[in-house]
């Protein structure tokens, strides 16, 4: 239970996968976030998926939101790009999948 005074820290843009360039020490794996996450007291965090960046946008936002589901302390930035690229639903259908997945803003890419 919070006590008067407590305070909880909130990562606002976690990310994991793998990525190129990035440093060999970079953490990027899901149990290395919640790892340090514990570390640093940290409460929560807004993940958003490396792969919905560099390869599939929809199968990238897909794998993130299975992987962060058994948490309860992690939330979902999903990327989206127009629909007109074929890449994302149309926005009813976007909107659906996001609301059925649990995730409660985009990240516009």
């Amino acid at each position: 239970m919070l006590m008067m005074g407590d305070l909880l820290y909130v990562d606002a843009f976690a990310q994991i996968g793998p990525r190129l360039d990035k440093h060999p020490a970079e953490a990027w794996r899901l149990d290395q976030l919640l790892a340090e996450m514990s570390h640093c007291s940290v409460s929560g965090a807004l993940v958003s998926a490396t792969q919905s960046v560099c390869c599939d946008v929809m199968s990238g936002n897909m794998a993130l939101s299975e992987a962060i589901r058994p948490h309860r302390n992690l939330f979902a930035i999903w990327n989206v790009m127009p629909h007109r690229t074929g890449e994302v639903p149309a926005p009813a259908d976007l909107a659906r999948k996001m609301r059925r997945h649990n995730v409660r803003g985009p990240e516009i890419g």
